[in-house]
């Protein structure tokens, strides 16, 4: 059985033995798990940003570049540039769906070039290896939610930025969201979204991958870390940097700039703070 992880260029793959793996996305909503060993081919990303270390003349595997499996390793980032890993929209975090294995990513943003991450807003995807076999070297993506604004067509878009991930008994999935300081409230094309959020977002059914709005943070707040307690009792949350552009609220009519939570009072500072939310 593998087990899937994430690192700064994209989704990886760890499976036993402590094998890593990069993922190939294909336009066509196929791809493939590269692995980072030594007999893998050469297949360079040939976008000069993408960082790969000095390729000696005549090398074709990864083992005519690094010494060791372990310094492959220790340089997964670049190194899975070398075999032609797929640079991605800024993944924030990954979750595994309990029934059926299938693996959640948040891509917060677009990948800034041409290619498979061109929404500013960010999108939510859902990997499914080939034959739900978890140890398969070919997979299947899809657009499983994708950010935008919300509008009168009902497109079901709602939220930007995507962060981290929770998945309920149900299945579905929980995501927050967090709008940077510098444009929530304040620029185009996220003044739309108010305050950021947390979103539920049902995996399965007729509202599959449709979000609907959870709870709406502080001025200025960042959601992260949702975390169910035991038997679904309560959501955790922590409540991040309020009134992190312009600092304290001392007038109500300076809303929606600076805060006061969790006070509420005027002129006293705002401060992070863990939340339980539970049923009434």
């Amino acid at each position: 059985m593998g087990r899937h992880v994430h690192g700064a260029r994209g989704p990886l793959r760890v499976q036993q033995r402590l094998q890593l793996f990069a993922a190939r996305f294909n336009r066509d909503g196929t791809g493939e798990w590269r692995p980072l060993r030594l007999d893998t081919a050469l297949d360079p990303c040939p976008d000069p940003r993408d960082l790969k270390p000095q390729i000696p003349a005549g090398a074709q595997r990864l083992g005519d570049v690094y010494a060791s499996l372990g310094a492959i390793l220790l340089d997964a980032y670049r190194a899975a540039n070398l075999v032609g890993g797929t640079p991605s929209g800024r993944p924030e975090d990954i979750e595994v769906h309990p029934a059926d294995g299938s693996v959640f990513i948040a891509f917060t943003a677009s990948s800034e070039r041409p290619g498979l991450w061109p929404n500013v807003h960010g999108e939510v995807w859902r990997l499914e290896d080939e034959g739900a076999d978890h140890t398969a070297r070919t997979l299947r993506w899809s657009r499983f939610s994708v950010g935008g604004p919300p509008d009168r067509a009902q497109t079901g878009h709602a939220f930007t930025q995507p962060d981290n991930l929770v998945i309920d008994r149900r299945g579905d999935l929980w995501l927050s969201c967090d709008i940077a300081g510098e444009h929530v409230n304040a620029r185009d094309p996220y003044r739309a979204f108010k305050n950021s959020a947390v979103f539920r977002i049902p995996a399965t059914g007729p509202d599959r991958g449709r979000p609907s709005l959870f709870a709406s943070m502080p001025c200025e707040a960042e959601p992260t870390g949702p975390a169910f307690a035991p038997g679904e009792s309560a959501l955790f949350l922590s409540v991040q940097h309020p009134g992190e552009r312009y600092g304290t609220r001392f007038r109500a009519s300076e809303a929606p700039r600076g805060s006061n939570w969790p006070s509420l009072r005027l002129g006293r500072a705002p401060q992070p703070a863990v939340v339980a939310l539970r049923r009434r």
